[in-house]
C-alpha cells in the first residue's frame, strides 16, 4: 500500500528539477512528461505547474518547438 507524498513535496521536487544541471531541452521534456503524468492521474494543478516551469525554461533557452508544444497544453 503506497501513500502519495504531500503536494508541497512534489512542488519542491519540481523546483529542484528546474535548477538541476541538465541540458535545457532534456529538462523541458522531462518536466513536460511529468506534467502529462500528473494530468493523467487527475492532479491538474500540479500538471499546470509543470507546464509553467517548462515554458519558463523554454523561453529562457529559446526552444521554439518545445514552447509551441507547451502552449498547446498550458492553459493559465
Amino acid at each position: 500500500m503506497e501513500v502519495d507524498p504531500p503536494d508541497w513535496w512534489k512542488r519542491w521536487q519540481l523546483r529542484m528539477l528546474k535548477r538541476w544541471p541538465m541540458e535545457p531541452r532534456k529538462k523541458i521534456k522531462r518536466i513536460m512528461l511529468l506534467g502529462d503524468e500528473y494530468a493523467q492521474h487527475g492532479e491538474e494543478e500540479l500538471a499546470q505547474e509543470c507546464y509553467r516551469l517548462s515554458l519558463e525554461i523554454a523561453e529562457e533557452s529559446r526552444a521554439v518547438h518545445l514552447r509551441k508544444k507547451l502552449e498547446q497544453r498550458f492553459q493559465p
